[in-house]
C-alpha cells in the first residue's frame, strides 16, 4: 500500500463529520507539504500556465533557505552579548546564549 493510499484511505476521519475533523487543517497541510494538491486557483479556461510548485513549496523552500542566517544570528547575540558585559566565551556558549535569546521571538 502506497502512502498516497493510505492519506486517501485516512481522509474521511478528518472531512467534516469525522471522528478527528478537528484536524482537518494539520492533515491537509501534511498531504499537501507531501504531495501536489488536486485544486488549482486559477479558472478551468483560458491560458495559465501551471506547474507543480505552489505557495507552500516556495515557502518551505524559504524556511530552509533561512536556517543558516537563523544559526549566525544565534551565535551573532551571543558574541555581542559578552563582548558588551567584557567577557569571553567558548563557541557554544555563545551560541546557547543566542538560541535562548532568539528563539522565543
Amino acid at each position: 500500500m502506497s502512502l498516497k493510499d493510505r492519506f486517501n484511505k485516512r481522509r474521511p476521519k478528518f472531512e467534516p463529520g469525522g471522528k478527528l475533523h478537528a484536524f482537518h487543517s494539520l492533515f491537509d497541510g501534511f498531504e499537501t507539504f507531501l504531495y501536489v494538491p488536486h485544486t488549482t486557483a486559477a479558472p478551468r479556461g483560458g491560458v495559465h500556465v501551471h506547474d507543480a510548485i505552489d505557495s507552500k513549496r516556495v515557502m518551505s523552500t524559504v524556511v530552509i533557505a533561512l536556517i543558516p542566517a537563523l544559526l549566525f544570528g544565534m551565535y551573532n547575540v551571543g558574541l555581542q552579548h559578552f563582548i558588551a558585559i567584557g567577557q569571553t566565551a567558548g563557541f557554544w556558549s555563545m551560541f546557547w546564549f543566542g538560541f535562548l535569546a532568539v528563539l522565543p521571538k
